[in-house]
């Protein structure tokens, strides 16, 4: 009888050990994944319809990018990267990315720009449509330019850390073009 008390309280021990491992494993986990809060700044971005002025100069458009506030950013970010990206052709950021340093912030605005990045930003990834890049506008931002004008079009967002390590990401829709 002792042997199956010794072994009884062995398997509690046990089962307490791992819900407890467990419980801290995921608690660290859901709060190291909180996504990031990514939203339109400009009411012309409504997330259904890219306005005129956000559509690609080779489709008549203004080529501007939207502006997007960005908050909920974790602490120990160094970086935010954005990927433009063609929902229906394409890899993620195909057309465009762009980063920007956080400097301790939780929240921060990124700027609408068309021909020249703005102060802070830099540019990571040149968008894929060569013939886009000719006509004017920025190697690292195009606008939604689909020929079939039913695509969906999202900015992915990640924070990054000094060593590389993604915190949190977010993303937003842009619209349909």
């Amino acid at each position: 009888m002792i042997l199956r008390e010794i072994i009884v309280e062995k398997v509690r021990v046990s089962s307490f050990f791992l819900t407890l491992v467990s419980m801290l494993f995921l608690a660290t986990n859901i709060y190291a994944a909180d996504p990031l809060v990514v939203k339109h700044i400009d009411k012309s971005w409504d997330s259904k319809t890219v306005p005129k002025k956000g559509v690609c100069l080779r489709r008549g458009g203004d080529g501007f990018s939207p502006k997007i506030q960005i908050s909920k950013i974790p602490e120990n970010t160094a970086v935010l990267k954005l990927m433009f990206t063609d929902m229906n052709f394409g890899k993620e950021g195909g057309h465009g990315g762009i980063e920007t340093s956080v400097n301790g912030k939780t929240e921060i605005v990124v700027p609408s720009f068309r021909d020249t990045l703005p102060k802070g930003l830099k540019g990571i990834k040149k968008h894929h449509c060569k013939p886009c890049r000719s006509i004017g506008g920025n190697d690292y931002y195009n606008g939604p330019c689909s020929p079939q004008r039913k695509h969906t079009y999202k900015v992915f967002v990640y924070a990054v850390s000094k060593n590389g390590k993604t915190l949190s990401k977010g993303n937003l829709t842009l619209g349909k073009y």
